[in-house]
């Protein structure tokens, strides 16, 4: 399983809710649906997923889900 990263660009800082949010390895575009403390919710196509950007950007975040 392939983790996935946050653009180097895109920190807590400048997350907003609505904003798009492209992965390394996806050409997709997610949206950012909802913000916690240390999380940011993102949504494509009815798949949601939770992303921790308390770690280093370039880091492994969480695997995907299979």
């Amino acid at each position: 399983m392939k983790g996935f990263q946050l653009p180097q660009r895109v920190n807590a800082g400048a997350t907003r809710i609505g904003q798009k949010v492209r992965f390394f390895h996806k050409k997709a575009l997610w949206t950012v649906i909802k913000k916690e403390s240390n999380w940011v919710v993102l949504e494509y196509r009815n798949i949601v997923k939770r992303v921790n950007y308390s770690f280093p950007l370039y880091q492994e975040l969480f695997d995907n889900l299979q």
